[in-house]
């Protein structure tokens, strides 16, 4: 594993940490408490952190030979989609947009970071070596 990805995957770390720290907080809100600020504001941190480690485990693919090519190429495919769904639920306009749609957005954002961090993470583990298949 280079340093770009195990720096990524830090990253990665820290974003899938703070949408843990959102959904509780969104969760643990009943319905006449309102929004819980801190919850959004940690999901507004989060969306950025996101954005980071998605864009440099992408950078760290520079290596060919990292990881099978079909997990290699869903991990790409769902970080350009996730990057993509948290950018589009940033840009909408607040006023003109039903709240439903932004967190569609934001959650399906959300989701797909955290099957591509996944993805990732699995490529930089190594084979197992069977039993039998030991070398002197």
């Amino acid at each position: 594993m280079n340093g770009t990805r195990r720096a990524g995957l830090i990253a990665a770390a820290v974003a899938t940490a703070l949408w843990v720290g959102a959904l509780l907080g969104f969760a643990t809100t009943g319905p006449e408490g309102g929004v819980n600020i801190g919850a959004a504001l940690l999901a507004l941190v989060a969306v950025p952190a996101s954005i980071g480690a998605l864009l440099t485990l992408l950078t760290s693919l520079r290596d060919r030979r990292s990881g099978a090519p079909g997990i290699r190429w869903s991990a790409v495919t769902l970080a350009i989609v996730s990057i993509l769904a948290l950018l589009t639920s940033l840009v909408l306009d607040p006023y003109d947009t039903p709240v439903t749609v932004q967190l569609g957005f934001l959650a399906f954002g959300a989701a797909t970071f955290l099957g591509s961090a996944a993805l990732f993470a699995l490529m930089t583990r190594r084979p197992r070596r069977l039993l039998g298949n030991r070398t002197a």
